[in-house]
């Protein structure tokens, strides 16, 4: 319960009218990975799948400024040993992320920054 409830403190600024005025929905996205598709093998990346939406203060453009075009992402992914589990360890683990990542325009170079708070499972 605990961690829920840091959750929505840390998402409590982004909730406020100021913040979301004059943002619209410019895209969704969904990304679904599994490496053991490629060559059979499965590594310890072993699948994920993540969801973003995106809005902005207006149509994109590629030179938005800094907080103009927001993702939130929602991913889950299972992360395995890469050798093989040790003798008593899980052989897999569930990790489920939330996060917010702003791309923006710095002197030419297209730039990402962001932060995920990420629960990752017993």
């Amino acid at each position: 319960m605990r961690p829920l409830f840091a959750l929505l403190i840390a998402l409590l600024p982004a909730a406020t009218p100021a913040f979301s005025e004059g943002r619209e929905v410019i895209g969704n996205g969904r990304l679904f990975t599994n490496d053991f598709f490629g060559d059979g093998r499965d590594r310890w990346r072993t699948g994920s799948y993540v969801y973003s939406h995106v809005r902005a203060r207006d149509t994109y453009t590629g030179y938005e400024e800094f907080g103009d075009l927001i993702e939130y992402r929602l991913r889950a992914e299972i992360i395995a040993p890469a050798t093989g589990p040790a003798p008593g360890d899980r052989p897999y683990v569930g990790a489920m992320s939330i996060g917010a990542i702003t791309h923006f325009d710095y002197s030419g170079f297209q730039v990402s920054l962001g932060s995920e708070l990420t629960a990752v499972g017993p």
